[in-house]
């Protein structure tokens, strides 16, 4: 079993809720003291219902996080996009690739605090729909403190994209994690973390900070998983609850390797 101060910063455990590390999703899980460096994969399946077009996409995410000799991350996350919209050609390619940085103001037993900055490159092909075809960046703070076995985590970030919203164009952007050109999210969670598993739940609210909206969304999500040594393995399901969400519904099986000094 990790000590206690390795294990809060494990997973800071706002949960994965909207899919790995996006510009607008900006809560890390630290590389802990004991790991200088994590990889990770992930693979997604979501489902969506929007402006009058559903479908499905498959994303498998490639990632990697440093943990410099100085208490900041650094982070990368390269997407792998399969689309099918209903009644269209399926896409497959690359997607918009998404950094992030995040400073550990606070590390301690009973708790951690960071301040998290990430944004989103243009890779993907929006004319095919897998990318925005603009760039985006976050900024926030994630907090997480710890009880016994429990974590409560909290976290709010402002995003802000730069491009084009304009809903007439000729792409599919939209079908993949589409989010308003400001907002701001607020997440809150609670984990059950034994140190060998994990289990947790966790919201997320998006609030729109732009007068065409059609107003707040609210997503829930449930998160499980297995702690091996330097392995970890997760599986996470999130649903809509309340406004036009980004996704109707999505389920993500991560494995991730951390190495030590």
């Amino acid at each position: 079993m990790y000590p206690a101060r390795i294990r809060i910063l494990a997973p800071t455990l706002v949960l994965a809720l909207a899919g790995q590390a996006l510009a607008h999703h900006t809560t890390p899980s630290p590389v802990p003291r004991a790991a200088r460096t994590r990889v990770r994969a992930d693979i997604g399946l979501t489902f969506f219902d929007l402006e009058g077009h559903s479908g499905d996409y498959e994303t498998l995410t490639l990632a990697g996080d440093w943990r410099l000799p100085i208490p900041l991350l650094v982070g990368v996350r390269v997407p792998l996009h399969l689309l099918h919209v209903e009644g269209e050609e399926g896409q497959a390619g690359l997607g918009d690739l998404s950094f992030l940085l995040a400073g550990v103001l606070v590390e301690r037993a009973e708790g951690s605090l960071l301040v998290v900055a990430s944004g989103e490159l243009p890779t993907g092909d929006d004319e095919r729909g897998l990318g925005a075809g603009h760039a985006e960046l976050a900024a926030g703070l994630a907090g997480a403190l710890r009880r016994g076995h429990w974590i409560l985590s909290a976290n709010a970030a402002y995003l802000q994209s730069f491009g084009d919203h304009d809903e007439g164009a000729e792409h599919h952007h939209t079908f993949i994690d589409p989010h308003d050109e400001r907002q701001l999210e607020l997440g809150a969670g609670v984990v059950r973390d034994t140190g060998g598993w994990f289990a947790g739940a966790a919201l997320l609210g998006e609030i729109p900070l732009v007068e065409e909206s059609e107003g707040a969304r609210l997503l829930a999500g449930l998160q499980g998983g297995l702690q091996r040594g330097r392995f970890r393995w997760t599986l996470t399901g999130t649903a809509s609850l309340v406004g036009e969400a980004p996704y109707t519904a999505r389920v993500v099986l991560g494995a991730e390797w951390r190495f030590s000094d």
